[in-house]
């Protein structure tokens, strides 16, 4: 199965985080937000390619 992370906006809510980095490079904690949402989907026994969408 695949899995499809929309990873696309202009994230305008949280300038002025957003003026030189894409939301989803966004640093929560030690990771971004990309990195943890990768994380969730790699963990899934049934995922087998994941396509991220920007």
């Amino acid at each position: 199965m695949k899995a499809i992370i929309l990873a696309a906006g202009f994230a305008t809510r949280l300038y002025p985080l957003t003026e030189n980095q894409a939301k989803p490079l966004l640093p929560i904690g030690n990771k971004s937000i990309l990195e943890h949402i990768l994380h969730k989907v790699e963990a899934l026994p049934v995922i087998d390619h994941i396509i991220i969408v920007t």
